[in-house]
């Protein structure tokens, strides 16, 4: 287990709760553990990351598109009203992945009910859900970019 820098443990606590509450995560008695980071935001609140590196390394990887930048942008041209929702943890995992999640703390270990980011299929399959969800709509109406920043983890 990482050590939890000093400073970050108040924090790691409370939004440890707060994923527990929220039913986010679960304890685990999962045979994988992987290593919380924690990083500090521009906006001051503190991030939990997981480094999933070992895990994504033998997960087979799922092939899906994802839009090009390019035409994101060109598609936004001329329209006035944007608005931005966040998906982050809104994917829920089912039973069977759940325990490949799990994350060792120095309060035990725990899981992942939600998908985080982070795994290296999470963008694949949020798209994917987008896709389907919002089907005929996509590049008409709408447009569904996924931003994922991994360098901040």
């Amino acid at each position: 287990m990482r050590r939890t820098q000093v400073h970050f443990k108040g924090e790691a606590d409370a939004y440890l709760d707060k994923m527990l509450k929220a039913g986010v995560v679960q304890p685990s008695i999962s045979e994988w553990a992987s290593p919380p980071v924690l990083v500090r935001k521009r906006d001051g609140l503190v991030q939990w990351c997981v480094d999933y590196r070992a895990l994504n390394k033998i997960t087979r990887k799922d092939v899906f598109p994802l839009p090009r930048i390019e035409d994101c942008v060109d598609a936004l041209k001329g329209n006035l009203w944007f608005s931005k929702l966040d998906a982050y943890l809104q994917v829920r995992l089912d039973e069977e992945s759940r325990p490949m999640t799990a994350f060792c703390t120095r309060r035990g270990l725990f899981e992942f009910v939600r998908m985080p980011f982070g795994l290296c299929n999470a963008p694949a399959t949020f798209s994917i859900i987008i896709n389907l969800v919002l089907s005929s709509l996509n590049w008409e109406s709408v447009l569904a970019f996924l931003e994922e920043r991994w360098s901040s983890c």
